[in-house]
C-alpha cells in the first residue's frame, strides 16, 4: 500500500482563476502539482497586480503616476523602481516609434469619462494635444525621479501597464515553482 502512494502521479494539473484588476478581467491559467501550490501562486500573483496597480493607476489620486501628473511643471517626483522602469520603457518605445506611442497622452485621455459617457470636443482635444510630448518627460535614473516639464501635462501608462504587469506576474509565478502558464490581461 505504501508503495502505491509513493508512485502517485506528480504530473502538474491545470488551474485557472479570474479576477477584476487594473480595470479589466485578469485570467491566469497555470500548471501546478497541487491545489495548495496553485492557490499560493494565484494569491502571490494577484498581490503583485494590486501592488503595481496602486503605483501605476492613472485614475487613482494616490498613485505615483498621479503624483507625477499633479507636479507637472512644478517639481520632480521620486519614484519606486517599478514606476521608474515602466516610464523608462515607455520612453524607449516612444523613441522607437517616433512618438506614435506616447505615454504623455494623459492630458487628452482625461477628457473622456467612459463611465459617465462624457466625450471630448474637438477644440478641447486640440488644446490638450499641446501638452503631449514624450520629450517633455524627464527621467533622472540616479535619483529615480520623473518630471513633466509642462504644467497640465499628464502621463497615462495604460497602453503599457498591463503588459508590464503580465511580465512581473509571470516572474512571480515562476518564483512559486510554476513552470508553465498563461497570464491574460484583456482590456482596451
Amino acid at each position: 500500500c505504501a508503495l502505491c502512494i509513493a508512485c502517485k502521479d506528480k504530473t502538474p494539473k491545470s488551474y485557472t482563476k479570474s479576477r477584476l484588476a487594473m480595470d479589466t478581467l485578469v485570467t491566469m491559467t497555470l500548471f501546478a502539482e497541487s491545489d495548495v501550490k496553485a492557490a499560493a501562486a494565484f494569491d502571490a500573483a494577484f498581490v503583485e497586480i494590486a501592488r503595481l496597480e496602486a503605483l501605476l493607476n492613472f485614475y487613482s489620486e494616490t498613485s505615483e503616476i498621479s503624483r507625477v501628473n499633479q507636479n507637472a511643471g512644478i517639481a520632480p517626483v521620486r519614484l519606486s523602481r517599478d514606476t521608474f522602469d515602466i516610464l523608462d520603457m515607455a520612453l524607449q518605445v516612444a523613441v522607437e516609434t517616433g512618438g506614435a506611442f506616447d505615454v504623455t497622452i494623459g492630458a487628452v485621455t482625461r477628457l473622456w469619462d467612459f463611465k459617465k459617457g462624457a466625450r471630448a470636443d474637438e477644440r478641447a482635444v486640440k488644446d490638450a494635444m499641446k501638452l503631449v510630448g514624450y520629450r517633455d518627460l524627464r527621467l533622472d535614473r540616479e535619483k529615480s525621479e520623473a518630471f513633466l516639464v509642462k504644467r497640465g501635462a499628464a502621463i497615462d501608462p495604460g497602453g503599457i501597464t498591463k503588459g508590464f504587469a503580465a511580465d512581473r506576474v509571470a516572474a512571480v509565478l515562476a518564483g512559486r515553482g510554476v513552470v508553465s502558464g498563461l497570464v491574460a490581461m484583456s482590456g482596451d
